[in-house]
């Protein structure tokens, strides 16, 4: 059988060189197939077996989706691939084990714990799923039996004796096999079910798993959250991960024998949710100047069109390839791409940064040459964080300098690396974006608060949840997991970093926030920008500091600077939607967003009551990878920028059919086809289900905001009522929710 891919979950510390070599070998000499490899380190020292394995299943997922054409992390690369996830905790798993050579198809290996687990696992790999293999002790199987749970983990223990149960643990059995319970070092057992290092993911638990993987505090044990600037956690694949699905109290689970407040909060969240072608060598009696100097003209080009003010065109991803592929293939000794634009950047005005910035990025990308998993994730790394923080205080090419120098020391050995130094490259350029914003935003609001709260500090209650303190304003809203993140960057808008300077000069002794929303997150309707105008609108009435004659056009433009300083980007329709009434059309002119109010007929807005449903997909997704896709795109321009503009020139007849009381069918269709070129590769497969089976009911649909999950909007046709649509579609994805739509004209 052949692996989709297979990772290599390395501890840190350990070279991965080594076992980079080793897969090549296994593959050459036949000994396991695999369409991928990936060799990655842990996230951090002390992250654990679970730590690592829940590290190392991020990794495949974004390896698999980039190669299905993917540009945001999916659920959906899980659900059909065979993935083999191998734990090294030391060097030893190279070690052989015996003077033993094992023939394959095209020679010979070792015998040692690495290979021993590769075989068990490709034994019993007849399904889709994930395989998690530990390499510190070797153990086979006499006899196999296939599995047909498709909703199960299935472990793995020997029968052992009493001399075992010293530093193990047992798994505890019912008479169905099916565990109910772990132990560790327990008494005195009969025939004891002794843990071994192995687990199989069927794809529906993998896909779920997946979905806490990105989440705080559990991110903190990978790449994702340390990337983020949490602190590492360790867990245990088998004590936190496996006993998270057998243990029905969940009070008795969190009481299990450690009972540390970080580990608390870790299993609370787990049991929850559970090209250059043709080419040849040269001979060496060839004139290389000839490569050189094209090499050099190439650069040039790349160097005229980032540092310009006309429009980028699609041919920048085309230079910068051949450049990449000259210099990989000729060994051509000039500058890199990134050393030449950051030379240029130190001598251009500040208003090309950016672009130059994100043209660094699509290099590094490249280069990865889709091994590096997805360009989309996390940005606030330790090794980044003191030099993105510089750029954010106003420090410009020396905080930049740092970053380059970091990159080009540390990080463009392999593919995941560079991947992620491109990340935080695109953050430093989103920075530079927020300062042109705030050129633009001058309208600052000061200090405001909800309702004054017993104790003394900041406090959020979200959801009527317990309420959250915040004290250090910057800090919590340049961590997205923190809970707070929208709040704290509402506050650092004002112009404050703690919440003892925002109380002096608020004169209370506690604030309150309250925050409800009964919409998810993900949901493609702009929450966000929403309840940032929500916090924004309600302070500033309670202290009678709204501007009642310009307070919306002010709250648009402080709702702008608040996705800015949360590095999401966004503009400004969202907030736009929420503060005017009805239908609007809304333009920028002369920096100020004019909003024109499209008066509807009694008659349409009923029609639009009637027929105008949404659903929700169940499956949210992350506005930023959206937005920093779109960004992407637009850097590259081409047919980006004119998709763009074909929109904004369709917008009059938008107007016009929508005020004599037609839905303008071909408008949407050609809006949701623009949307879906911009974020190419983001629309997962369940939405693409959910659409076909849709289309039988209605004229046309689309996805909310920038799309790849959410809400989808549905016209339908006049031979369908809601109620009836409505049946069909929990019947068939009963996972999905139907709503009507109302509108305030």
């Amino acid at each position: 059988m052949q692996w989709d891919v297979v990772v290599f979950s390395v501890a840190t510390g350990i070279d991965p060189v080594n076992y980079r070599k080793e897969a090549e070998y296994f593959r050459k000499v036949g000994f396991v197939e695999f369409e991928d490899y990936v060799v990655v380190n842990d996230a951090c020292e002390d992250v654990g077996s679970g730590g690592s394995a829940l590290n190392a299943i991020l990794l495949a997922a974004e390896t698999l989706s980039a190669k299905r054409g993917y540009t945001i992390l999916t659920k959906d690369a899980l659900s059909s691939s065979r993935v083999l996830i191998l734990l090294i905790g030391s060097n030893s798993a190279l070690a052989p084990i015996d003077d033993k050579l094992v023939k394959c198809k095209n020679g010979y290996i070792c015998n040692s714990a690495l290979r021993t687990a590769i075989m068990n696992a490709s034994e019993m790999g007849d399904f889709e799923g994930i395989w998690i293999m530990g390499t510190d002790s070797t153990w086979t199987l006499d006899e196999y039996h296939p599995i047909i749970s498709n909703t199960s983990i299935v472990a793995f223990s020997f029968d052992g004796d009493e001399r075992f149960l010293k530093d193990h643990g047992v798994y505890e059995v019912d008479k169905n096999h099916m565990v109910t319970g772990i132990r560790f070092r327990p008494g005195p057992v009969v025939l004891p079910n002794i843990i071994l290092g192995g687990v199989i993911l069927p794809p529906m638990i993998a896909s779920e798993l997946l979905t806490c993987i990105t989440v705080y505090p559990i991110s903190a044990s990978t790449y994702y959250g340390v990337d983020s600037g949490a602190f590492g956690l360790k867990l245990s694949l088998i004590f936190d991960i496996v006993q998270a699905t057998c243990e029905k109290d969940e009070q008795k689970f969190i009481e299990n024998r450690i009972g540390s407040e970080k580990i608390e909060n870790r299993r609370i969240e787990m049991h929850h949710t559970l090209s250059v072608r043709n080419y040849q060598y040269l001979e060496k009696n060839v004139e290389w100047r000839y490569w050189n100097k094209f090499y050099d003209d190439l650069m040039k080009k790349i160097v005229s069109i980032v540092f310009t003010d006309r429009e980028s065109d699609d041919s920048l991803p085309k230079l910068l390839k051949s450049v990449i592929q000259l210099k990989k293939i000729f060994n051509i000794n000039r500058n890199s791409y990134m050393k030449l634009l950051e030379n240029e950047i130190s001598k251009r005005p500040e208003k090309y940064t950016a672009r130059a910035l994100y043209t660094i990025a699509l290099g590094l990308t490249m280069e990865a040459n889709s091994h590096g998993g997805l360009r989309s994730g996390p940005a606030e790394n330790p090794k980044f964080y003191s030099a993105l923080q510089a750029l954010r205080n106003g420090v410009g090419n020396e905080a930049l300098s740092r970053i380059f120098t970091e990159i080009e020391n540390n990080w463009m050995d392999e593919p995941m690396r560079m991947t992620r130094a491109a990340r935080h490259l695109e953050a430093a350029a989103q920075i530079f974006i927020s300062r042109r914003v705030d050129q633009f935003c001058d309208n600052y609001p000061i200090a405001c608060t909800i309702g004054e709260h017993g104790e003394r500090g900041v406090f959020q209650i979200q959801n009527r949840e317990k309420p959250y303190e915040i004290s250090n304003f910057r800090a919590a809203c340049s961590t997205p997991s923190n809970p707070a993140c929208l709040l704290a960057a509402c506050l650092v808008s004002l112009g404050f970093e703690t919440s003892y300077s925002f109380l002096k000069e608020a004169g209370f002794e506690g604030i309150r926030f309250c925050l409800d929303t009964s919409i998810p997150q993900g949901s493609g309707l702009g929450t966000s920008s929403i309840m940032a105008a929500a916090i924004l609108k309600g302070t500033r009435r309670i202290l009678g500091l709204a501007d009642y004659e310009n307070e919306n056009e002010a709250l648009v433009q402080m709702v702008l600077k608040v996705e800015q300083i949360m590095t999401t980007g966004g503009g400004w329709q969202d907030q736009v939607g929420a503060l005017y009434p009805g239908l609007k059309i809304a333009t920028v002119r002369d920096n100020r967003i004019h909003v024109e109010h499209l008066p509807l007929n009694a008659d349409f807005c009923h029609e639009i009551h009637k027929r105008l449903m949404i659903i929700y997909t169940g499956k949210p997704r992350l506005a930023k990878n959206m937005l920093q896709e779109v960004i992407r795109n637009w850097y590259k321009g081409g047919q980006t920028r004119e998709s763009i503009t074909n929109l904004r020139d369709e917008m009059h007849s938008f107007k016009e059919k929508l005020s004599r009381g037609f839905m303008p069918i071909e408008e949407i269709r050609n809006y949701y086809l623009t949307k879906k070129l911009l974020t190419s590769g983001c629309e997962p497969g369940h939405v693409r289900c959910l659409i076909k089976y849709i289309s039988r009911y209605c004229e046309t649909c689309w996805m909310a905001g920038a799309g790849g999950g959410g809400f989808l909007y549905v016209w339908l046709t006049n031979h369908w009522k809601f109620e009836d649509v409505y049946t069909h579609v929990v019947k068939k994805f009963p996972e999905m929710t139907c709503h009507r739509i109302t509108v305030a004209n």
